[in-house]
């Protein structure tokens, strides 16, 4: 058997399979912790942003009804004027910072804007007019709750699946750590049939040659 032939060749086999394998690992750990990552970052926005839509509202629906006493004969605000102040001020400062945190070039978070601008419009028009008829914006707040909600609840269905890149990147490495696997297969058969062939030409030439001693 020509060992010096196959046992190189093993071992050359088996060096850069554990190199292709501590590479595909790498790749994969270094893409799970970028998931990870991406994941923690879209959680902070889903957190913010439920926080923003909350105070958003709050603010709106106290100010209609600032809006409703003060325009109504008799009534009473029920804040005092500092009071309204921080109101206002409060969603002011919440809506620019869903404004900044929404994506506009998507159909959902475009939609959910024009509501939030809808309902301030509309305040504004109550206090215009003196209208005491503040029931349209109080059905535009709520449907920016239940707008907002819709959102929130795809972008943590996409939290829970993981993001497209991570899982192409797995898919790719199943194929690659499967691709490997074959090919060293089908290395260790062809060394393993060249052992069986190497140990059976010497005994079949010593079979040939005791039978001609014989004769």
């Amino acid at each position: 058997m020509n060992v010096t032939f196959w046992t190189p060749l093993l071992t050359a086999l088996a060096t850069v399979s554990a190199a292709l394998l501590a590479a595909v690992f790498s790749f994969v750990t270094f893409t799970v912790n970028k998931e990870q990552k991406t994941s923690e970052l879209r959680q902070a926005w889903i957190d913010g942003l439920r926080e923003d839509v909350a105070k958003f509202c709050a603010a709106a629906q106290a100010m209609t009804r600032v809006i409703e006493a003060q325009n109504t004969p008799g009534g009473v605000a029920p804040f005092t004027v500092d009071k309204i102040g921080e109101i206002r001020l409060q969603a002011a400062e919440s809506s620019y910072r869903i404004r900044l945190r929404l994506n506009l070039g998507e159909r959902p978070h475009e939609s959910l804007m024009e509501l939030i601008d809808s309902a301030l419009q509309g305040q504004n028009e109550l206090i215009s007019t003196s209208s005491r008829d503040c029931s349209p914006v109080r059905v535009i707040l709520q449907k920016v709750s239940l707008h907002s909600s819709a959102i929130l609840k795809d972008e943590w269905e996409r939290v829970k699946a993981g993001e497209p890149p991570f899982k192409e990147a797995l898919t790719r490495a199943k194929q690659a750590i499967d691709s490997l696997t074959i090919v060293v297969g089908i290395l260790v058969f062809a060394v393993f049939v060249y052992g069986l062939i190497s140990i059976a030409t010497p005994m079949r030439d010593l079979s040939g040659t005791s039978f001609k001693s014989t004769k």
